[in-house]
């Protein structure tokens, strides 16, 4: 138990953000890291929300949209044609 009480926590030498050399005076903890100002941190944050909105475009993009076949396409279109003529040949006779 005496180990444990004469440890004193891990303190990084330098920011977590801008890797500047942390002065006793100057350290800004938060969330398990610690930072020289207020600003390095909101750094970290907006940073890790740009990974994350980033994260499910990239998911989209990967998969490519499915587009029915050109040729299967065409054939619809002249059979659309092909009744649509029929019709009006059996409307005008």
């Amino acid at each position: 138990m005496a180990d444990q009480a004469t440890e004193t926590p891990v303190i990084g030498k330098n920011c977590a953000a801008c890797k500047k050399p942390l002065k006793r005076k100057k350290r800004y903890y938060r969330n398990g890291a610690y930072y020289c100002n207020n600003n390095c941190f909101k750094k970290t944050l907006t940073k890790a929300e740009g990974e994350e909105k980033a994260e499910p475009k990239a998911e989209a993009k990967a998969e490519p949209k499915s587009e029915p076949n050109v040729e299967a396409k065409a054939e619809a279109q002249l059979e659309s044609k092909a009744e649509a003529k029929a019709e009006n040949n059996v409307s005008s006779t």
